[in-house]
């Protein structure tokens, strides 16, 4: 049984209609589009930079930092200080961490 309001893949004005039409014709919904902000934008938020520095890329996010006008001068090196006290304390948490648990996995491995 064939429903007549659903055209047939077969035919060839479908076909057609899907090969003719470029992507510019195909009508696009009357919402505008979203504003999706720059990396420029983003970096000249302090807040959001701060929770980047410290929750995300630790010393790697310096570069974002100085490039960032969203900071004074002074504020820029306090900040790298911080960032530079914060990554390494967390480098040495990770070979605490690594000290305590490779002893364990040594002797796991020997008792095979």
């Amino acid at each position: 049984m064939r429903l007549a309001s659903f055209p047939s893949a077969s035919s060839p004005s479908l076909w057609l209609d899907a090969m003719t039409t470029s992507p510019d014709q195909i009508e696009s919904p009357s919402k505008p589009p979203a504003h999706t902000p720059s990396w420029r934008e983003v970096v000249d938020r302090p807040g959001l930079l701060i929770a980047v520095l410290f929750l995300v890329t630790a010393a790697l996010g310096l570069p974002l930092l100085w490039m960032s006008r969203g900071f004074s001068l002074t504020g820029k090196i306090v900040l790298t200080i911080l960032v530079l006290l914060w990554t390494a304390l967390v480098l040495y948490a990770f070979y605490l961490i690594m000290a305590w648990c490779l002893p364990r996995i040594w002797e796991g491995i020997q008792a095979l």
